[in-house]
């Protein structure tokens, strides 16, 4: 957070500190900071990746909606694909099925299923709920 707090004006800066947060299950922090870099830098792929799992973790699911579904899958890797369309699956009820099929595919292809995803990318999305 001192990274954040010492360089306001840089949009990776507050990027880290959400994503680092992602990572460590705060989703407070997510939602303090990923908003603040995807404002700064809206073209950046990641910062609206971020402020849609920061708008879920808010319970706005509209928001996060909008955000996650307005975005170019070639962008990202197939971690960030996984996690995009898990949350989808949970904010955006009308497609929660096409949502699910989306990410399964992608776990399957990259071989990610199992104990990778209920172990390590699960309890990530489950923190963005609580």
């Amino acid at each position: 957070m001192k990274l954040a707090e010492k360089y306001t004006d840089e949009a990776h800066a507050q990027f880290y500190v959400a994503y680092i947060a992602f990572l460590c299950e705060r989703p407070d922090l997510v939602a303090e900071y990923a908003p603040l870099a995807y404002e700064m830098q809206p073209d950046a792929a990641e910062h609206q990746l971020f402020a849609g799992l920061a708008a879920f973790a808010q319970n706005d699911a509209a928001e996060a909606t909008t955000l996650l579904s307005d975005i170019d899958d070639s962008l990202f890797t197939p971690y960030q694909q996984i996690i995009r369309y898990a949350v989808l699956e949970r904010a955006d009820g009308d497609r929660a099925d096409a949502h699910r099929e989306a990410y399964e595919v992608i776990i399957t292809k990259y071989n990610a299923g199992g104990d990778y995803y209920a172990k390590r990318m699960l309890p990530l999305i489950d923190a963005l709920a609580d």
